[in-house]
């Protein structure tokens, strides 16, 4: 087993955050905002903004150390493969 190793699977947690966190965590460190902006945006409170950039960055961070289960099976997620769907 390896940690996260490519965008898509990166994409993944990023799909699975709720979406203010994701939108937060994406002016931050993509679009480079201040967390005063951000909360101008989001209208939400500066708190609000930390709140969601602590957990988005947790779970970027959990998933890139965590173990990342890969199949041997070269079909899983196919949709030739009958017994994956």
């Amino acid at each position: 087993m390896a940690a996260i190793t490519t965008t898509g699977e990166l994409r993944h947690v990023f799909a699975a955050m709720p979406k203010v966190t994701r939108l937060a965590v994406k002016l931050r460190y993509a679009d480079d905002l201040s967390v005063a902006e951000i909360a101008d945006v989001l209208d939400i409170t500066e708190a609000g903004v930390r709140e969601h950039l602590d957990a988005g960055v947790a779970a970027v961070r959990k998933a890139v150390q965590q173990p990342v289960r890969r199949s041997t099976h070269p079909a899983i997620g196919s949709p030739f493969c009958p017994g994956c769907h």
